[in-house]
């Protein structure tokens, strides 16, 4: 009886559910649409940081041109020296002064030698001195900065009165006095030396200017690493690490720096066409790289001398040291915005 009755309210129950159920009619629907699909789909890819920072700078059209433009110019640079029938050093005889022509493209100087070759070996070397400078620019200040920012109090303290100090002197003067001072006893350790004759390339000149540069030039990334550093070491990892006994060089190397690599990336982007430019000032006055090497400052200094007979000896270093600066500048600007989470949409 009581197995009847709940079959009966169950059934009863049942009818009344079908009577509610409305009947649609599939004739009006459509399959849906490739738009529709899309608009479906998640707004935003599951991506690393670095692949998130990649997509927005291959967004930034202007960055990507400077970036191409400096890839261009960095092979051209290396490319150029090697396969020209000229050297940079070498002197014609009766070609002395051309106009740009189809056997010297961009002319030639007073010595007879083409510019062509010497502008893109003086871009080489441009470069080098902003890579090499950037680079140890960037391991002197990483390591200051993290340093004073990890330790705190007195240390930091200290270090952070050492690097307002060296803000307080004139660089640029400083940087000059060093060059100075340093150019006659490297040449001596030149003249002494097997192993330092070897590289004759580099020379006591373009040793002296990545000292002094380096030596003055590295607050800047002190300054910004440790402000990072601060904030970084408060986080549950650093807390962590430190619980299990890492020590301050593990955490520094491990932790912090890594942490970093946004602000880092960016600031040595910026550094590399202001060491070209101050390297490029250095030589235009004298005090660079030694003849008969050529960079774009004394390429440009050698022009002074018919700058109004022959503007073209002017006119192409001075095109290349603008055309990297601008580059490198418009590639610092598109990388901050990459690499800045807060700029994310």
């Amino acid at each position: 009886m009581e197995n009847n009755i709940v079959n009966k309210v169950a059934n009863n129950a049942r009818n009344e559910a079908e009577k509610r159920i409305i009947k649609i009619d599939t004739s009006s629907f459509e399959p849906v649409g490739k738009e529709e699909r899309i608009s479906t789909i998640s707004s935003r890819e599951n991506l690393t940081y670095w692949k998130d920072a990649w997509k927005r700078l291959k967004a930034n059209k202007v960055a990507m041109i400077s970036l191409y433009v400096i890839i261009l110019i960095t092979i051209l640079s290396i490319v150029v020296p090697m396969v020209s029938p000229y050297s940079y050093s070498q002197q014609i005889r009766g070609d002395e002064f051309q106009r740009p022509n189809w056997k010297h493209w961009f002319g030639t100087d007073g010595l007879g030698r083409d510019l062509f070759v010497r502008v893109f070996f003086g871009t080489r070397i441009s470069l080098g001195i902003g890579l090499v400078v950037s680079i140890m620019i960037l391991i002197i200040g990483s390591f200051y900065g993290a340093i004073s920012g990890l330790i705190g109090g007195k240390v930091d303290n200290i270090m952070m009165r050492l690097v307002e100090i060296l803000y307080s002197i004139p660089v640029l003067l400083m940087i000059i006095l060093m060059m100075v001072v340093l150019k006659e006893p490297l040449q001596q350790a030149f003249n002494k030396s097997a192993f330092l004759r070897s590289l004759s390339m580099v020379g006591p000149g373009l040793i002296s200017i990545f000292l002094a540069l380096s030596l003055f030039y590295w607050t800047d990334m002190a300054r910004i690493v440790r402000g990072q550093v601060l904030s970084l070491k408060e986080q549950e990892y650093v807390t962590a690490a430190t619980a299990l006994g890492a020590g301050k060089l593990r955490i520094i190397l491990k932790h912090l720096i890594p942490n970093c690599m946004g602000p880092i990336i960016v600031t040595t982007t910026f550094q590399i066409p202001s060491a070209i430019f101050t390297e490029a000032f250095m030589s235009f006055i004298g005090l660079g790289v030694d003849a008969p090497m050529a960079s774009l400052g004394s390429l440009a200094s050698d022009a002074l001398n018919g700058i109004y007979s022959f503007p073209h000896l002017l006119l192409f270093p001075a095109i290349m040291i603008s055309v990297i600066i601008l580059a490198f500048n418009l590639l610092g600007d598109g990388l901050r915005d990459a690499l800045d989470p807060r700029m994310r949409k």
